[in-house]
């Protein structure tokens, strides 16, 4: 969940994929070099979709997996890998989160160094669900 200053609980709601700016997101997150540096544009959209990639698409359904190549223990370097960008649970994703900025008045460009603060120091990074270690 996104937190800029304070903690914001959203309710699960799936945004109308043609309703949200996919466009301005795609450009976002191509834009983006991949690093969660605190001047990385892309990064918190980037959390926000990968968050929601995840989660069951119905209450009690197993995990949908967003990945052609899934993770391999033995590969964990360049596993995951091959966004299954044309399937309709990945574009959904996509849209709900830009809903969750739209909604918010977030821009799709916020940096983890203008949404991640310890006592105003603000600081790089990303969770280990999104890779970081």
């Amino acid at each position: 969940m996104l937190v800029v200053g304070q903690t914001h609980k959203v309710a699960y709601v799936l945004a109308d994929v043609s309703a949200a700016n996919l466009r301005e997101a795609c450009r976002t997150l191509g834009d983006w070099n991949g690093r969660a540096t605190l001047d990385g544009q892309g990064a918190i959209l980037w959390r926000e979709f990968y968050t929601r990639l995840e989660r069951p698409t119905k209450p009690g359904e197993p995990r949908f997996s967003p990945w052609r190549v899934p993770f391999d223990p033995a590969r964990p370097l360049t596993t995951p890998r091959g966004l299954k960008g044309e399937d309709p649970t990945v574009r959904q994703a996509l849209a709900d989160a830009v809903l969750f900025f739209q909604t918010n008045r977030v821009p799709l460009t916020l940096t983890p160094g203008q949404a991640q603060r310890y006592a105003s120091i603000p600081l790089p990074g990303c969770t280990e669900g999104e890779g970081c270690f």
